[in-house]
């Protein structure tokens, strides 16, 4: 494995834009950073730590050259869901179990590197993440209200907080409120001045005020001590039986760390058309995953907010986080004792403020309005956060993943084939038993066949025997990848069927490693059975023409391609979907795949 692919070569031209981005990331991250430890429920140096020591073994061991890799607001969350209840909030106990946490999360990182698991990032879909940060988002910015109001409420769940609010209401300390309202006003003020770094001038502002009005005076409580200097480590003391607990909360990081990286990082790789290992990528997350624990920090992943900052800045290396990484360590020797003096209620403003931008309600939207049944997973992942907490939101999440491409898979778009005048394909429903030509109909079906949707593949084919047999049924297999022990002994059976009511069966498109697996199910070569034949020669032998006999009112997008054509090398053919299938009335261009046998 190489090292060090992050930060090599850095052009001299480039040095100065790597360290202005450096600095940037500096002065934004510390704010940023103490917002996700009030997450955590973590000391607020802690943060700090987790721009040092991690971001400096991502650099040498990771694959991106564009992730900057800290402290994260959907990870910060989950690790409270995981040690609430282990050990008093921000105790040295809960931060020596944070730092276990973070080894474990480490180890199992590597470990899916061992046997290279980097490509169940791919099941971890978009919506996945946009549901689950939508519920994330929802519960930390609830949770930070009481605080912004004054109120001290000792429940951690949503409905204890809500209910603390609502029962406490005549407590509110109404200077802490006005000065959490001035907050926000700031950062909404800000998001119009993109190159002003808002949350950093909030926190600087609210360190002001505490110092020169005192505010202390009027109620509004300060975060107190911050640890200066390096970290003091300990063993940590695991309760009884909470190992499994804790061993949960790191594969639950382990899934949103996979899915938020890898998607991140290829996205940056593809941006600037680099080479992106999601394997060697495990390694640097990993390693940083034990930095972390390794410096009193806590779990670490890639940040989309950093990451993007730094990019807009000019940096395309990891020299960035370098920098970066040591100016924290400066800060945390000379700024700390300043940092003590901020106000609970500006960092909860903050917390807040970070919070109500993982909520992509815009994103959200589009998903119902382009893929319905993925809106509804990403939805019902929002309120399984909510309601069931983050652990079991995150189990959800993935079971509805899992549902909706099994789903795709058991209930494949098949059609019937045949061409117009031009030579372009058109789609037909199955029950309206389109011919190609005379006494021929080819069918295709949409995914590999597997024990769950041979039966749909079963329905078809017998339906199309009725009620007056063709003289030919051509299985186009382009899209059947594989076929299962099930579904070729369902085939043999198949083909038996249809051979008694003379009928042949041809297959097309047939990839060798299907045709190896129908022949190992008995499946092979006949009168009866035919392998190999193009579908434009099966038209042709039946007297078709370059018209298909479609049904009244299709339309085709010609292909601009002869039927010689399709015998030269893999094309995309474009082809209509008729009024009068399920798509009414919408015209597709489709890839059909006319790769030659």
């Amino acid at each position: 494995m190489e090292l060090f692919t992050g930060l090599k070569p850095l052009p001299r031209g480039r040095v100065r834009a790597e360290i202005v981005a450096g600095l940037s990331l500096a002065a934004i991250g510390i704010p940023i950073s103490m917002g996700y430890c009030t997450i955590a429920h973590m000391p607020l140096a802690t943060g700090l730590y987790t721009m040092i020591l991690p971001a400096l073994a991502y650099a040498i061991f990771g694959s991106s050259r564009h992730l900057s890799v800290s402290a994260d607001s959907a990870s910060a969350a989950i690790l409270a869901a995981g040690l609430v209840g282990l050990a008093p909030l921000a105790s040295q106990n809960y931060v020596a179990l944070a730092g276990l946490v973070a080894g474990l999360t480490g180890l199992m990182l590597i470990v899916a590197r061992i046997f290279h698991l980097g490509f169940l990032a791919n099941f971890l879909s978009r919506t996945l993440l946009v549901g689950f940060l939508l519920g994330v988002g929802v519960t930390i910015a609830v949770g930070q209200i009481p605080k912004m109001l004054g109120l001290s409420i000792t429940g951690h769940s949503l409905w204890a907080v809500v209910g603390g609010i609502i029962g406490d209401w005549n407590l509110i300390s109404w200077p802490t409120a006005m000065v959490s309202g001035i907050c926000l006003l700031v950062l909404i003020i800000g998001t119009r001045l993109k190159s002003v770094p808002t949350e950093l001038v909030v926190i600087i502002l609210g360190i002001a005020a505490a110092s020169f009005i005192g505010l202390h005076d009027y109620g509004i409580q300060s975060v107190g001590t911050v640890h200066a200097g390096l970290p003091v480590l300990s063993m940590p003391h695991v309760p009884a039986g909470a190992w499994p607990h804790l061993v949960a909360t790191a594969v639950s990081l382990v899934v949103v760390i996979l899915a938020q990286s890898s998607s991140l990082a290829r996205a940056y790789a593809a941006r600037y058309d680099e080479p992106f290992d999601a394997d060697h990528d495990l390694v640097g997350l990993g390693v940083a995953n034990f930095a972390a624990m390794a410096s009193g920090a806590f779990v670490v992943n890639s940040s989309v907010t950093k990451t993007e900052l730094t990019n807009r800045l000019g940096s395309r290396t990891q020299w960035a986080s370098l920098v970066a990484a040591a100016a924290v360590l400066v800060a945390v020797f000379t700024i700390t004792g300043a940092l003590s003096l901020l106000p609970v209620a500006v960092l909860a403003s903050v917390v807040f403020w970070i919070a109500l931008g993982m909520i992509h309600i815009s994103t959200l939207r589009e998903l119902f309005r382009q893929r319905r049944d993925e809106g509804v997973i990403a939805l019902i992942t929002a309120v399984g956060v909510i309601v069931l907490g983050i652990e079991y939101g995150i189990l959800l999440s993935i079971l509805l993943c899992l549902l909706n491409h099994v789903r795709h898979g058991y209930n494949p778009s098949n059609h019937l084939l045949t061409l117009d005048e031009r030579g372009a394909w058109l789609l037909h429903d199955v029950a309206e038993q389109t011919q190609a030509a005379p006494g021929l109909i080819i069918y295709r079906f949409q995914a590999a066949l597997y024990y769950a949707n041979v039966e749909r593949f079963l329905e078809d084919v017998r339906s199309l025997c009725t009620p007056v047999p063709p003289e030919r049924i051509c299985i186009d297999c382009a899209a059947i990848a594989d076929v299962d022990f099930t579904s070729g002994e369902v085939l043999l059976r198949l083909t038996r069927y249809v051979n008694d009511l003379g009928i042949h069966m041809v297959f097309v498109h047939v990839s060798d490693e299907v045709r190896e697996q129908l022949t190992e199910s008995g499946i092979v070569a006949s009168d009866m059975i035919e392998f190999g034949s193009h579908m434009h020669d099966l038209i042709d032998s039946h007297g078709g023409k370059s018209g298909g006999t479609g049904p009244a009112g299709a339309t085709a997008v010609s292909s601009g391609l002869t039927l010689g054509d399709l015998d030269a090398e893999p094309v995309e053919i474009p082809y209509v979907v008729p009024a009068s299938t399920s798509l009414r009335g919408k015209e597709e261009t489709t890839p059909l795949d006319t790769s030659p046998l």
